[in-house]
């Protein structure tokens, strides 16, 4: 069973990554750190892969966004499951690369157009 980001130890990041300790504070100042540096790319480049179907519609729309899901599924799959796992005291950190992703599936219009392929 996975456990929340804030129940993991810095120890157990470092023992499961198979390196010593003043390799992780050499690159992180400390977990939340390394959390950022996982999740904001994941999200900052789906969220440009969305923008660039910015004007399609329809099939190629739908299509778009299947691609996209697939990519970050194929590309960034520890991320996705990490992020998951992201409680309350830690989503601040991400929540502007998440929103920059998300605010395209807040639009009814873009679900309307992605869902009018009939």
């Amino acid at each position: 069973m996975r456990s929340s980001f804030d129940a993991v130890s810095v120890e157990e990041i470092i023992t499961a990554a198979g390196i010593v300790r003043s390799s992780f504070y050499r690159h992180f100042k400390n977990k939340s750190e390394l959390l950022k540096a996982i999740i904001d790319p994941m999200f900052l480049s789906a969220a440009d892969k969305l923008t660039a179907l910015e004007g399609k519609s329809g099939h190629d729309l739908f299509d778009g966004i299947v691609d996209i899901y697939i990519w970050l599924w194929r590309d960034h799959k520890d991320a996705l499951l990490l992020s998951g796992s992201i409680g309350p005291n830690q989503f601040p950190l991400v929540m502007e690369s998440h929103n920059r992703f998300f605010v395209y599936f807040a639009s009814d219009d873009l679900v309307l157009e992605a869902c009018a392929i009939g």
